[in-house]
């Protein structure tokens, strides 16, 4: 279980890191450039926030192709959170000097 839950945590923050600039899906991030911030949020800012969407595909995807067994309802919901606050804390400690963490702490919406 905390296997799967590092798994969904570090593969969230891989697809998060490629939407930076000069990164390779940089281009997402410039659609949702001019998006309101809920939705700006939800979709590229924060992983935490975007990873139980992704997390919970992971998951899905896993135990339809029998990569992991099916933990129950609860304990994936416990993984995703445990996965979102993994994404938390990396995200702090590999972009606090980031244009995206100034932003959050700026945003009138946050």
């Amino acid at each position: 279980m905390i296997e799967l839950t590092l798994i969904i945590a570090l593969v969230v923050l891989f697809i998060h890191v490629t939407t930076w600039e000069g990164m390779i899906n940089e281009w997402v991030g410039r659609v949702f450039w001019d998006a309101p911030s809920w939705l700006k949020k939800t979709f590229v800012r924060l992983p935490n926030l975007y990873g139980s969407l992704r997390g919970a595909l992971i998951i899905i995807i896993g135990e339809w192709f029998g990569a992991w067994p099916c933990y129950g309802f609860f304990k994936e919901i416990i993984m995703l959170f445990a996965a979102g606050g993994i994404n938390t804390v990396l995200i702090y400690i590999i972009s606090s000097d980031k244009e995206e963490i100034k932003a959050l702490k700026d945003d009138p919406d946050a």
